[in-house]
């Protein structure tokens, strides 16, 4: 980006340069046209970082340009304007104004945009020696273009401050690993409230179950294991260093770990939200692990702590026993992350997104387009691989991201809301993708969809208020959470849905019917309550009136009354809206399906 702009830039230079020539001013030409030559190109070197540094600040890029433009312009226009007017009363020898002149040239210099602006106007005052009247010792002199009077002392400030923005940058952007460590703990020290910690883990203990408990105890061993293993490394890398083996570095290392265990996550942002309060879970190898929740349960947060987008309040994660509070760059070697919102660039195709993060995962010209095919006739884009991506559909777009995940082969991979937008073919052949892809890996998905989550994940957790209330396999929760029986009927007359009625609440004890919106003459009903009511008494019950109704005499419902009939386990969306009906601001049913 930075040779790109900078480049544009210097066609930009072309073109000024090519104004003074047209209009023959003459102070910006000769031996002023190296200086102003300097001045423009140290200010692009400097203004450039400035702004990449700025524009971090925002969340959307065009509200970025406009109002940085907008302040650039104000600060070049506003202290420029300010100088010269001292400057002129400076001249004349007004009071104390050359004492302000001076300072006020040495504070302005800090902003490139003044540097650049007084520059200019100085080449031309020094053209007739109106420079010299506000430089001791204030005699009519013409100096050289180059000279510190004129172009010099802000050629310096915009070097010196081309280094600092860069350097700034450079520290941000790819930090060394020991700045990087200690930037996360001192946020993290920032943050780090004990009363809000006490209240995020007396929250989570009410409300957790024992499967959550049995979870937190298991992933603490987990975290014992990785300490301990990298005090064993530790002490062998010594002992090789005095034996002159010279260890070669100590590392996290996953051994038989589980590719991802967060421990203890609690995260509270400045606003005071607490978004993620204790999260304790470990995804297998070989395992597709579901966040499901309702929008702001603290799936995504989760996530952002997780590739290190944010730093946690307290708690930590291991990503291949490698800390993501200690060693956040060696844990992004193992994570693949496909964000809630497409990170596709516009103009490119399909397969060069893949090839760039190929290239910037280390792979070589070759390999990455190797990769590259690889992954598209994996993700299904094979014949979309070469049309831009702002032409692929959303539900391509978002295979595309799970395609840029799985690039370098990751450890773990976070897919957030992976199917947001595709059609159920579209999602079903993801599925597939996601069955296929976990083999060798962990993959955790968040999601609200309880289609997806049955379809693609061996276990869940279901978060309330940025807890994890339950965790298990899928017919583990069913059988903890579900609510008995449901029952379906189709019958053939609106009298047949009456007497089934009461023929159905005098046969099976605590019978519950459900809302119907779906055909008419349709009924459901839930028997919540299995302890004392068996199934084969359900079915025992519904096949006697069958048979009476075949039978000719009529039975309770009448001739021919019930057409046919069900009878299932209570869903996981039973499960997850007993759950849900919790969620801070929820208002009912209505509000999370």
């Amino acid at each position: 980006a930075y040779v790109a702009d900078m480049i544009f830039y210097l066609g930009s230079l072309l073109l000024i340069f090519c104004t003074f020539f047209i209009f023959k001013l003459e102070q910006y030409m000769g031996d002023g046209a190296l200086a102003v030559a300097l001045i423009l190109i140290l200010f692009a070197m400097a203004s450039l970082p400035l702004t990449y540094l700025l524009q971090r600040i925002f969340t959307n890029e065009i509200k970025a340009l406009t109002r940085l433009t907008l302040v650039y312009f104000l600060f070049s226009f506003i202290t420029a304007i300010a100088a010269i007017i001292v400057q002129v009363l400076a001249a004349q020898d007004l009071g104390k104004t050359r004492n302000a002149y001076h300072i006020i040239e040495w504070v302005f210099r800090i902003v490139p945009h003044y540097c650049v602006a007084k520059a200019l106007f100085d080449l031309s005052s020094n053209k007739v020696g109106f420079l010299s009247l506000v430089t001791p010792p204030y005699e009519y002199k013409i100096f050289s273009p180059l000279a510190m009077e004129v172009t010099g002392w802000n050629m310096v400030f915009l070097a010196i401050e081309a280094v600092a923005f860069s350097t700034i940058l450079l520290l941000i952007e790819c930090p060394p690993s020991w700045l990087a460590s200690a930037s996360r703990l001192l946020w993290r020290r920032l943050g780090e409230s004990d009363s809000s910690k006490a209240k995020g883990a007396a929250a989570a203990s009410q409300v957790a179950d024992d499967s959550v408990r049995a979870e937190h105890g298991r992933v603490s061993s987990f975290f014992i294991e990785a300490a301990q293993r990298r005090q064993r490394t530790l002490g062998e890398y010594y002992d090789d260093d005095e034996d002159g083996g010279g260890g070669g570095g100590v590392g996290g290392g996953g051994g038989s770990l589980p590719p991802l265990c967060c421990y203890d996550v609690h995260k509270v942002y400045p606003s005071g939200k607490m978004a993620i309060s204790q999260v304790a879970f470990a995804a297998e190898r070989g395992q597709v692990f579901g966040l499901l929740g309702v929008n702001g349960a603290g799936k995504t947060s989760m996530f952002r702590t997780m590739t290190g987008e944010t730093v946690p309040t307290s708690g930590d994660a291991l990503v291949c026993g490698t800390s993501i509070i200690s060693n956040m760059r060696e844990a992004r070697t193992n994570l693949g992350y496909a964000p809630q919102f497409d990170a596709t660039l516009p103009l490119l195709t399909a397969r060069e997104h893949l090839q760039l993060y190929a290239r910037l995962r280390g792979a070589t010209v070759e390999d990455s387009a190797w990769l590259a095919s690889d992954l598209l006739r994996r993700v299904g884009l094979t014949k979309h691989a070469d049309k831009p991506s702002h032409a692929l559909s959303g539900g391509n777009r978002r295979k595309l991201s799970v395609g840029i995940a799985l690039v370098s082969a990751p450890s773990v991979v976070l897919l957030d809301e992976p199917s947001t937008g595709m059609d159920a073919g579209a999602k079903r052949s993801l599925w597939r993708v996601l069955d296929s892809e976990r083999a060798g890996r962990a993959v955790v998905l968040t999601t609200h969809s309880m289609e997806e989550c049955e379809a693609t994940c061996q276990r869940l957790t279901i978060m309330v208020d940025g807890a994890c209330r339950t965790i298990g396999t899928l017919q583990e929760v069913k059988t903890w959470y579900g609510t008995g029986y449901t029952l379906s009927f189709r019958v053939s007359t609106d009298d047949a849905l009456q007497s089934l009625d009461a023929f159905l609440r005098g046969s099976l004890q605590g019978i519950i019917p459900v809302p119907e919106r779906g055909a008419a003459l349709t009924a459901k009903y839930r028997l919540p309550d299995t302890t004392t009511t068996r199934l084969s008494d359900v079915f025992t019950v519904i096949e006697q009136e069958l048979a009476s109704e075949r039978s000719g005499t009529g039975g309770r419902i009448g001739d021919g009354g019930i057409l046919e009939y069900a009878i299932s386990q209570s869903t996981l969306e039973d499960c997850f809206l007993r759950f849900a009906a919790t969620q801070e601001g929820t208002q009912g049913v209505d509000d999370v399906v």
